[in-house]
């Protein structure tokens, strides 16, 4: 069985999010994330494609964005430029073992942003 879940992002609603409501940005972003998408030149598009890749995860099992505590939903990039998904949400992990009926998984991200949107897409297997 593989899971999987798409999600796109109109940037411009994450910039505003991000000037109107700063304290958000600690409710959905890991300290790391925060980190790394304010070192970028366009922070709010590197902010735009982590959130819609934990939407894209919650997607693919089947739950909703509220349930959640996203911060323990990190998107990590390393030193390839490569992103990963690090989940410290035991309900997350605790889901996708039982909805793919194993203990071991992998879970492979793609991310993209361009002009006024942000996507991501989450495999899960």
């Amino acid at each position: 069985m593989m899971l999987s879940g798409i999600d796109i992002v109109h940037n411009k609603r994450i910039e505003k999010l991000l000037r109107n409501s700063s304290y958000a940005v600690n409710d959905i972003f890991s300290k790391n994330e925060i980190d790394y998408c304010l070192g970028k030149k366009k922070s709010h598009e590197s902010f735009a494609v982590r959130f819609a890749a934990k939407e894209s995860l919650l997607k693919a099992i089947g739950s909703a964005i509220l349930d959640h505590d996203l911060t323990k939903i990190e998107v990590v990039v390393e030193a390839t430029g490569k992103p990963f998904m690090n989940i410290r949400d035991g309900e997350v992990t605790e889901k996708i073992k039982e909805i793919l009926d194993k203990d071991e998984y992998r879970i492979s991200i793609s991310l993209s942003h361009d002009g006024e949107y942000s996507i991501a897409a989450v495999i899960i297997y």
